[in-house]
């Protein structure tokens, strides 16, 4: 199957193939296949660096920049001087930085897990690897990615992950930068959870108020771990037990915005194909088919 590739024109060809987890050459295929004009989007890169330190420190002067950036202090002096008209594009050649062709675009659906975390990464998170899981399993997340440096859940399946209890006992605070979290969503009591195929390949939860806990207590700690304005995702889905639908998504937006974080953005991840349920009873609802990625940014305001 042949890779999807997220290309950020605001970061190297190297950067970019780390990113993909994808081969140098994987990369100057694709700019070459798209047409891309690398060299005039590099250019372009560090007039907008330019121009954004710039824009936050109105008094810097220009060889703070130069220090800043590792240009010349001419090539600074140029870029200040300079406008987004300066820029021209080889005939028959596009931008990286072109939002109207849907190749650069990062887009809110999509089937594939990879897809929507390096959009994630790109977006808000500067390009790079999450810095810490806590609910890290088996590491699905990460088949085309950099696993992050920090791995922890409740049941470590390997060595290199360290059990949950061990931070959460911990007075920690402001660790990482950004954190993911991907809690179970099934809810199944003691028979069901024997019998079920879905429970035998998944954690499950007892109850939905055990369900409704665990996000509490997951939030709480994300918040206390992150530092001010660090990225937090987290993955949920909306379920329907014993003939009740119960809209998770919901509690979990609003239980985070309450906990002091700020929605930033939200993805859907549109199932392939999901396991049927053997027994042949009617549908009462639709059958949930996607999931949802939220970002939050933590705020320092309560």
């Amino acid at each position: 199957m042949k890779k999807e590739i997220v290309y950020n024109p605001q970061i190297s060809i190297a950067d970019n193939a780390s990113f993909n987890q994808v081969s140098v050459a994987s990369i100057l295929k694709y700019i070459k296949d798209n047409n891309i004009d690398r060299r005039r989007d590099e250019m372009f890169r560090r007039y907008l660096l330019v121009k954004k330190i710039k824009k936050e420190n109105k008094n810097i002067s220009i060889r703070d920049i130069k220090k800043k950036t590792g240009l010349s202090y001419n090539t600074v002096v140029k870029y200040l001087n300079f406008d987004e008209e300066n820029f021209k594009l080889k005939e028959n050649k596009i931008s990286g930085f072109d939002m109207s062709n849907s190749k650069n675009l990062v887009k809110t659906v999509s089937s594939s897990v990879s897809e929507i975390l390096r959009g994630i990464a790109l977006l808000y998170n500067n390009g790079n690897s999450f810095e810490c899981d806590l609910t890290f399993s088996k590491g699905l997340f990460y088949k085309n990615l950099d696993p992050p440096k920090f791995k922890y859940d409740k049941y470590p399946l390997s060595e290199n992950v360290k059990p949950l209890d061990e931070i959460l006992e911990t007075d920690s605070s402001d660790l990482f930068n950004s954190v993911v979290i991907d809690l179970p969503f099934l809810v199944k009591d003691e028979k069901s959870a024997i019998t079920s195929i879905i429970s035998r390949r998944f954690t499950s939860f007892r109850s939905v108020q055990e369900l409704y806990t665990a996000n509490d207590s997951m939030l709480q700690l994300a918040y206390r771990l992150l530092v001010c304005r660090g990225i937090l995702v987290i993955r949920t889905m909306d379920i329907n037990y014993n003939s009740k639908q119960y809209w998770i998504s919901d509690y979990v937006c609003n239980k985070a915005l309450e906990t002091g974080f700020e929605l930033l953005d939200k993805f859907i991840l549109v199932s392939k194909s999901k396991l049927l349920s053997p027994s042949g009873f009617a549908q009462h609802c639709a059958r949930k088919w996607h999931s949802y990625f939220f970002v939050f940014k933590k705020n320092n305001h309560r």
